[in-house]
């Protein structure tokens, strides 16, 4: 029996069975089936849901047989037992939740550009007004708003995607998270490499391909030829469409900014943590004919073979010589309070020559809070950058300097990482000047980069 689909997906939300329906996308998407999922999961819902419903139609319209003849799903495979959900079905399941969406990798994008590739050239082949240029240009219609929807989609997925690494990354520093630092730079590093690079170069205006057009490329080969036919309102639509793929470049750089921060500090704890691991394994192999008595009074000390390629403590000998007094003053001598508080009373009462106060190199690896870190990247993404802007070091500076109570020089270097991908890298200009910039306690000197926007016509 055949029910109206309109029916089945009423049912379906109207008695939350879409949390179920969910579980079957989640599997899809967790052992890349592409739109296949176990036929015993649905009996199971069936058997533990459907059948003990106090609405008995429900076990007509939520039968396996009739959602097979109705294409909500679009086959029962008896030999492997797998169920095949519709393209439709499944499209408008993660349009209702798009955390479930899958992130584009290069494949859809190489298909996007192949399509509409040939679809242009459809379009300049087949004479004007003929049946086939109507259908080819409806069809690169139809793919147009089809890129504009899943790219739009796409950057969603990917924030929450990057929403998800942040999470990770601040549940590892805290403790709370079982995840290695590898694990976690490796699950980073794919999503930019597979999804967002893929993504990002196929709107930018930039990028070339050899052997090929790419989707830019396309449009303007479609510009220049009703340009070339005098076809100006043609032209100009053209350019309007090409306009509203290209206008989300912003949107995804500013999650490309956010993911690329992640990945610099998940670089820098893996590369400690690698030395730290290879030091301890080196250590332990060290040890190793050591074992089961074969070797007795064998202590760890400075001259080891295993701590010389190791500098982390070079000097601490040379420190504990100039400092011991300084260090061991007066529990060494007298191991009692009433010393240790005379001791205290000398220090406390000494008179202390006040030091002119010296600017220290800016560390270029201190890190600030994560609320903190957010507010700077939020400010990066809605300051308003002009067209000509002969410092961006110092428009950074004065621009958080302005915006922040708590204002630090590490501020700034935070905020040109955030800035920099936000902008047209071809407007990028260093120049042969150096300048300083500092605050109470820090300076930074760096080498002058300008900026000037392109001017469009």
């Amino acid at each position: 029996m055949r029910i109206n689909r309109q029916t089945i997906i009423k049912e379906i939300f109207a008695n939350g069975f879409e949390r179920d329906f969910f579980k079957f996308i989640d599997y899809i998407h967790e052992n890349n089936t592409a739109s296949e999922f176990p036929k015993r999961l649905y009996l199971a819902f069936y058997e533990k849901i459907v059948r003990v419903h106090k609405d008995n139609a429900l076990k007509n319209i939520m039968s396996l047989d009739a959602l097979v003849k109705s294409d909500v799903f679009v086959y029962d495979n008896k030999n492997s037992g797998m169920i095949g959900l519709s393209k439709a079905m499944y499209d408008f399941l993660v349009f209702l939740d798009i955390s479930r969406s899958r992130e584009f990798s290069s494949i859809e994008f190489a298909n996007f550009r192949q399509n509409i590739s040939a679809t242009v050239k459809n379009i300049m082949a087949s004479p004007s007004g003929s049946d086939d240029y109507k259908e080819a240009y409806t069809h690169f219609n139809k793919i147009i708003n089809d890129i504009l929807s899943e790219i739009k989609s796409n950057i969603e997925v990917l924030n929450i995607k990057v929403d998800e690494i942040s999470d990770l990354y601040r549940q590892k520093e805290q403790g709370l998270c079982e995840i290695s630092i590898i694990e976690l730079y490796e699950k980073a590093d794919k999503l930019y490499t597979r999804n967002i690079i893929p993504c990002l170069q196929f709107i930018d205006p930039a990028m070339r391909l050899q052997g090929g057009d790419t989707f830019i490329e396309s449009l303007n080969n479609l510009q220049a030829f009703y340009e070339e036919k005098g076809l100006i309102s043609d032209d100009i639509y053209i350019q309007y469409r090409k306009t509203a793929v290209t206008s989300y470049y912003k949107d995804l750089n500013r999650v490309t900014a956010r993911l690329q921060h992640y990945l610099s500090s998940l670089a820098e704890d893996r590369k400690y943590f690698m030395v730290i691991e290879r030091a301890f394994s080196d250590l332990v192999k060290s040890i190793e004919p050591l074992q089961h008595g074969r070797t007795q009074n064998k202590f760890l000390t400075a001259d080891s073979k295993v701590l010389q390629h190791l500098n982390s403590l070079d000097g601490m000998f040379t420190f504990k010589q100039r400092y011991y007094k300084r260090l061991n003053r007066p529990l060494a001598q007298d191991d009692s309070m009433l010393a240790f508080k005379v001791w205290f009373e000398q220090i406390e009462t000494r008179q202390i020559k006040p030091v002119p106060s010296k600017l220290k190199p800016l560390p270029i690896d201190m890190i600030i809070e994560h609320e903190k870190d957010n507010g700077i990247f939020d400010l990066m993404c809605e300051v308003n950058v002009p067209s000509r802007v002969d410092d961006i070091y110092l428009f950074v500076y004065e621009t958080l300097f302005t915006a922040l109570t708590d204002f630090s020089l590490i501020d700034v270097l935070y905020g040109i990482e955030y800035l920099l991908p936000l902008l047209n890298t071809s407007g990028l200009q260093q120049q042969n000047i150096r300048n300083k910039i500092s605050d109470d306690k820090y300076f930074y000197e760096y080498v002058v980069l300008s900026y000037r926007e392109e001017e469009t016509i």
